[in-house]
């Protein structure tokens, strides 16, 4: 709802500043010297309230407007925050389909109850054919989500697979450039500190040292 109020006209910051100051139960005389002393304020009351101040009666108007609708949201926000932590919570059972199984058998048991009272209560075979005909139907669609989830499961468990297998091939590939880095320094070494002619040989690389860096190698 759009309000018009003098306090609704004020910058958020400042609405947002002074709601949090009424939900502290601070005294009404001394918020509305606050807002009357504010540079923000004097100027939205000069634009567009003639100079005229902010009042106690300004105040009393906003709280049981402006400053209710701000309660509202603030408990809409901590109840949405309330819902996501429990959401965090129960996600690995979610999942693994845990909670869906025992759902879908509970109602499964739900339904057999249903169908055995309509077959021992209901006389005419149109009436009782009728009656299963929807309890049939609703249990199809209870399998095909039961389905449905244990194909999305199916999704997940190969995905966080594929996930896994990545993160091994990205560890072992950084731990293999690591060691071919040591091995060849120790080459390096190595082959600035021969004096003869052999060819020198990459530790573990199964290489000839390159021409450049024999080149290089000190005479005896």
């Amino acid at each position: 709802m759009t309000r018009n109020g003098k306090i609704a006209r004020l910058p958020k910051s400042t609405r947002e500043e002074l709601n949090r100051r009424i939900d502290d139960n601070e005294e009404g005389k001394g918020l509305v010297a606050w807002l009357n002393s504010r540079p923000e304020v004097q100027a939205v009351m000069t634009a567009e309230f003639g100079g005229k101040a902010v009042t106690e009666q300004s105040l009393s108007e906003w709280k049981k407007g402006g400053f209710r609708d701000w309660l509202a949201a603030q408990e809409r926000r901590e109840s949405l925050r309330s819902w996501m932590e429990e959401a965090e919570e129960v996600a690995p059972e979610l999942r693994n389909g845990a909670v869906m199984r025992h759902l879908s058998a509970l109602l499964a048991g739900e339904l057999a109850r249903a169908a055995r009272e309509v077959i021992e209560n209901t006389e005419g075979p149109a009436e009782r054919a009728e009656a299963l005909g929807a309890l049939i139907g609703r249990f199809a669609q209870l399998r095909r989500e039961e389905n449905q989830s244990v194909r999305g499961q199916v999704i997940q468990e190969r995905w966080d697979r594929e996930v896994a297998k990545e993160e091994e091939h990205r560890k072992f590939s950084e731990s293999m450039s690591q060691n071919r880095a040591l091995r060849l320094q120790r080459l390096c070494l190595d082959l600035f500190s021969r004096g003869n002619d052999e060819p020198v040989k990459f530790a573990g690389l199964g290489a000839t040292a390159p021409a450049e860096l024999a080149a290089a190698r000190p005479a005896a």
